[in-house]
């Protein structure tokens, strides 16, 4: 089954929840990493507040269901792992930049 490249959100508030994870990974990031043009890991702090990625990861995932996330547990590190189909790269991308910020 081919998953449309498709956002529900309209514009404004596709940015609003894109200045949300700005916030919330300025909070609970201490490095990312992309580690394919599909694939995006993000490392998060060990006191992080993982219910706020969660939550947000889940409404991301409602409302553009290419997205893939997953919170991979390492016994030295936590990442959250982000990925997208070849379609959605540029998605992927304005995320990107928002753990640079």
């Amino acid at each position: 089954m081919k998953i449309p490249i498709a956002c529900t959100l309209q514009p404004s508030e596709a940015r609003s929840q894109l200045g949300e994870w700005r916030e919330v990974l300025h909070q609970v990031t201490n490095r990312s990493e992309r580690v394919s043009p599909n694939r995006l890991e993000v490392g998060l702090l060990p006191d992080a507040d993982i219910g706020l990625v969660i939550d947000l990861a889940q409404r991301e995932a409602a409302c553009c269901t290419f997205f893939s996330f997953a919170i991979e547990i390492q016994a030295d590190r936590l990442v959250l792992a982000v990925e997208v189909p070849n379609a959605a790269v540029e998605v992927l991308d304005q995320l990107v930049s928002s753990t640079a910020s």
